[in-house]
């Protein structure tokens, strides 16, 4: 199984995508939301959706 991940600048606001990935996990995202930084806003279905700071998704990507 795979997610299809995708960044918006301003979700919900703006839909210009800052970052699209395909991952075979995400337990990156799990640890965020664990740690305060994400916090999930849809759930039990496609697609998930976390919100959070561009500030702690971008270490990731590196």
């Amino acid at each position: 199984m795979s997610w299809w991940i995708r960044v918006y600048v301003e979700p919900g606001e703006r839909e210009d995508t800052l970052a699209v990935w395909e991952s075979g996990a995400y337990r990156w995202a799990e640890k965020l939301t664990e740690a305060g930084k994400l916090t999930q806003t849809k759930a039990g279905g496609y697609p998930s959706e976390y919100r959070g700071s561009a500030a702690d998704l971008l270490p990731l990507l590196q």
